[in-house]
């Protein structure tokens, strides 16, 4: 392998990884983002259903 192919095929190894790294990054930032959502709702439905009944506390 030449030098030339060798830098060339280096640079594709670089550029994969890179853009598994960038994919791997938004579904964990998704994933983070939708458990945070998920945990907050029932606190939030205790709160409008408090409010509704005039009960606070």
């Amino acid at each position: 392998m030449t030098m030339l192919r060798r830098l060339r095929w280096i640079q594709l190894v670089l550029g994969v990884k890179r853009i598994l790294c960038a994919a791997v990054t938004i579904v964990t930032s998704l994933l983070y983002l939708w458990f945070a959502a998920v945990r907050s709702v029932p606190g939030v439905r205790r709160r409008k259903a408090a409010a509704r009944t005039g009960k606070h506390g």
